[in-house]
């Protein structure tokens, strides 16, 4: 099953944790990773102010055997071994952020899991990166590639979206 991931980090030495996601992750047969962008939050209305701190975001995208719920509950123990509380609220910051975009042509609704990724069509934090590696991977539900989703996308919203010079460290 071909799985397509987004990863961010707003805490500390976001690159250090998004490096050390994409090792725990290296199991997927024929892994392809995106460059490393930098993001602003996103924050609800009313939220927190200091909350508002950038993110470092990735893509990645690979195979595996395990279906959609199994796949969940590994990126679950990855962000627990990393130090993400599961119990912050929704939108505060975090460590590592796994989550899974897309899981071959799946559409599951479930209190658990949503693939495809609710909103990943109109977030270009997603969208930008995951274009990078998968831009003709087809959306279950627009049964279009990403790449038209992107292109959907306002310019002022991509030009949001900060591609760095940083790269993962090996481990």
């Amino acid at each position: 099953m071909k799985y397509l991931f987004s990863l961010g980090s707003n805490l500390f030495d976001r690159i250090s944790y998004l490096s050390q996601a994409v090792n725990k992750l290296a199991f997927l047969k024929e892994l392809k990773i995106s460059s490393v962008y930098e993001t602003k939050a996103l924050l609800l209305e009313g939220y927190n102010p200091e909350w508002d701190k950038d993110f470092l975001n990735l893509c990645l995208s690979g195979f595996s055997d395990l279906d959609p719920f199994r796949m969940l509950g590994v990126c679950k123990q990855i962000e627990a071994d990393l130090g993400r509380d599961l119990a912050t609220p929704r939108w505060s910051p975090r460590v590592i952020d796994i989550d899974i975009l897309l899981a071959d042509n799946y559409i599951i609704n479930d209190n658990k899991i949503n693939i495809p990724h609710p909103g990943m069509l109109e977030r270009e934090f997603v969208l930008v990166p995951a274009c990078e590696i998968e831009a003709n991977l087809i959306h279950p539900i627009t049964n279009k590639p990403l790449h038209y989703a992107l292109k959907k996308l306002h310019l002022n919203q991509i030009s949001k979206v900060k591609k760095t010079k940083l790269e993962l460290i090996n481990g």
